[in-house]
């Protein structure tokens, strides 16, 4: 009762989404600008990430310095709490700066080509129908990032996901090979 929106038929929307996915194809505009902000987030994201990993590699190296110098000191009255310590905070850097790399390398395969995106677009439409719902809703879930509606405008916003794209051309690949299968 307090909601001020009428609510909406799940298939309503479903239809809205998957209308907007085929359209997309057919815009060169939408394919250029999405290519272009997967580039640029992408790249701000990738070089925050090498300063992260520049810093830890630093820290690194300075915690394996100070391990080595505090170990080759003759009669310094070393603890074995401080070698635990020191220990222990280069395994937390070097963990940290796998964690980094592998942040590095998922955003490296997450880089979308203008061509294989224009292709994905451009083949949805024979992709989605050779699939069965479970297929379907597989491969939403894969390109989705987000659905809002508004039920005071009765718009619909969607939010896609940038590797989700490369979803859609395996798919396209499946599809193929399944039908030529048949065939």
């Amino acid at each position: 009762d307090a909601c001020p929106t009428k609510s909406v038929a799940a298939q309503s929307i479903e239809d809205s989404v998957v209308a907007r996915m085929r359209a997309l194809g057919a815009d060169p505009r939408i394919v250029l600008e999405t290519a272009r902000k997967v580039r640029e987030r992408v790249e701000a994201s990738s070089g925050e990430l090498a300063v992260e990993l520049k810093v830890a590699q630093k820290d690194l190296s300075r915690l394996q310095s100070e391990l080595i110098k505090a170990v080759a000191t003759p009669g310094n009255g070393l603890r074995t709490d401080r070698l635990a310590d020191l220990q222990e905070q280069i395994r937390a850097a070097e963990r940290r700066a796998g964690e980094v790399r592998a942040e590095l390398d998922a955003l490296a395969a997450e880089t979308v080509d203008e061509e294989d995106l224009r292709t994905a677009l451009q083949s949805f439409d024979p992709v989605w129908q050779s699939l069965n719902t479970a297929e379907q809703t597989r491969l939403i879930r894969a390109v989705i990032d987000r659905i809002g509606y508004d039920g005071r405008t009765g718009r619909i916003a969607v939010t896609f996901r940038a590797a989700g794209f490369k979803a859609i051309c395996a798919a396209a690949g499946e599809a193929a090979v399944g039908l030529e299968a048949r065939v």
